[in-house]
């Protein structure tokens, strides 16, 4: 089987004329953090605004996983698919952060990460599914 972006994978106890239901989520696009330093006259706060485009090439998103890839992988926030930003507030000064973005589709199918730049090639699976976030279900 050839998928649309070019991949390719076999299936088998599949017969001729048999239906396979494809279903693949994609990262979300133009993922960005920001990092903001408020000085206020006694009070310093480090915050992060997170941004990001929907994926084009998704039909049925449902909602975004943003995770904390720094050390371990930590879920931070499940957040609506009409959400394309997000703001950590009062983060740690000494520490640097890694983010990881995934969508998720109305049937539960999670992509892969999209990286904040400094995270890029750290994580190559989040959900525990190919990174591809192809799921492949034959319909008897």
């Amino acid at each position: 089987m050839t998928f649309l972006d070019g991949t390719k994978e076999s299936v088998l106890n599949v017969t001729p004329g048999q239906k396979i239901q494809v279903s693949a989520v994609f990262p979300p696009a133009n993922f960005q953090v920001k990092k903001i330093e408020n000085n206020a006259l006694f009070y310093r706060e480090l915050i992060f605004e997170l941004s990001w485009a929907a994926n084009p090439l998704n039909l049925n998103v449902a909602k975004y996983r943003l995770y904390d890839v720094t050390q371990t992988q930590t879920l931070l926030a499940e957040l609506p698919a009409t959400q394309l930003s997000y703001t950590l507030r009062n983060m740690d000064r000494t520490k640097t952060y890694h983010f990881a973005l995934t969508a998720v589709d109305a049937g539960g199918g999670e992509s892969g990460p999209a990286l904040s730049a400094s995270a890029a090639g750290r994580v190559a699976n989040i959900s525990g599914r190919p990174a591809s976030g192809k799921v492949l279900k034959v319909i008897k």
